[in-house]
């Protein structure tokens, strides 16, 4: 049975990669025209397009992985119908239980990879992109750390630690020095809100440093003054689509613990956790399709059938989300049940093929 896995594991994952080689190419000329643009705004050049493009690459793959995993599933498995040896097989004894086990087992290869990818690589690079694609825009300097985010105005520094998903900030940092760099004050704020084309802060604690004395003084607000673009804010908002699981987590708490709404994030999160669960579901809705309607067929009609399956599916899941989001459906359902659905569909499917 080893020599069986070897086999079919070696089509199943030369079609994944060759489907995940294909699709990232046509997503990434989608990417790159609408990319373009924006090219010429600020110092947003060409070759810090194509640097854009090649650091948002692994959240691309790693969001493509389950539609790869079906269509290398058909690829792999339809060239082994095409030449009668699933046929061969299956007189063998070989259960399509059997067979679907060897492709889950051979997709699991890319659906590791896929996720590590996309925890660990993913989103420091995307942040990354992001980040220069702003700065390069909008000609201010920005950095984003463990420390929060730090954007510089002139001689001022300020270092944003959170931002809410509506633009108010949490934990604000503001130093200011004169032209010899030295500090002349030091204000923390506990929140800010954007007010008209400007900011209030709230929770005001100043420190304005002089020569041999420190005057501290407190306002409940103030109107802030500051040079801060909302593409720049933007960057250091958790995007939902593009966090780790890790940040997912933490923003989650932090929500809670400031009494915002965490729905958008927690389905986020659940939509990660079960991205193994829908490959694997991917696979067992191919195999029977290979065994059945899709056994005789070109290798183009397969390659359109899990198009759209996969396109129904990512309407599916997206449609249910936001339902989900609306009336307040449990994360969980709103992202494990299109997932569920097809598992379903697949395990009855490869059942009546067996």
């Amino acid at each position: 049975m080893r020599l069986l896995d070897r086999y079919v594991g070696r089509w199943v994952l030369g079609g994944t990669l060759l489907a995940l080689a294909v699709l990232l190419a046509l997503v990434t000329v989608l990417g790159l025209m609408d990319q373009l643009e924006d090219v010429g705004k600020g110092d947003y050049t060409l070759p810090a397009m194509l640097q854009y493009l090649v650091l948002t690459t692994p959240r691309r793959a790693y969001e493509l992985v389950p539609v790869a995993v079906l269509l290398g599933t058909l690829l792999g498995l339809g060239v082994l119908a095409s030449h009668s040896e699933l046929t061969v097989i299956r007189s063998a004894g070989v259960s399509t239980w059997r067979i679907g086990g060897s492709a889950l087992r051979a997709a699991a290869l890319p659906v590791v990879a896929g996720v590590l990818v996309g925890e660990l690589v993913a989103p420091p690079a995307d942040d990354l992109a992001e980040a220069r694609r702003s700065i390069a825009i909008q000609s201010q300097v920005a950095l984003k750390t463990r420390t929060g985010f730090w954007v510089r105005d002139g001689r001022r520094f300020v270092n944003l630690r959170e931002v809410l998903p509506d633009r108010r900030l949490a934990g604000v940092y503001v130093y200011d020095f004169d032209d010899g760099r030295r500090l002349r004050a030091a204000t923390r704020a506990e929140r800010a809100r954007p007010e008209g084309e400007g900011w209030v802060l709230e929770g005001v604690r100043e420190s304005r440093v002089s020569p041999g004395s420190v005057e501290r003084r407190e306002e409940t607000e103030r109107p802030w003054d500051v040079s801060l673009a909302t593409d720049l804010v933007g960057l250091a908002v958790v995007r939902a689509d593009r966090a780790s699981s890790a940040d997912l987590r933490r923003y989650v708490r932090f929500l809670r613990e400031n009494g915002q709404d965490p729905s958008l994030y927690e389905l986020a999160l659940w939509v990660r956790s079960s991205m193994p669960l829908t490959a694997a579901a991917m696979v067992l809705l191919a195999v029977p399709f290979v065994f059945g309607p899709l056994r005789s067929v070109g290798v183009g009609q397969r390659v359109l059938a899990g198009a759209l399956l996969g396109v129904a599916f990512h309407i599916v899941s997206q449609a249910t989300a936001q339902l989900g989001l609306v009336y307040g459906l449990p994360p969980p359902l709103g992202a494990l049940g299109p997932t569920v659905l097809v598992l379903a569909t697949g395990l009855w499917l490869t059942r009546r093929a067996a």
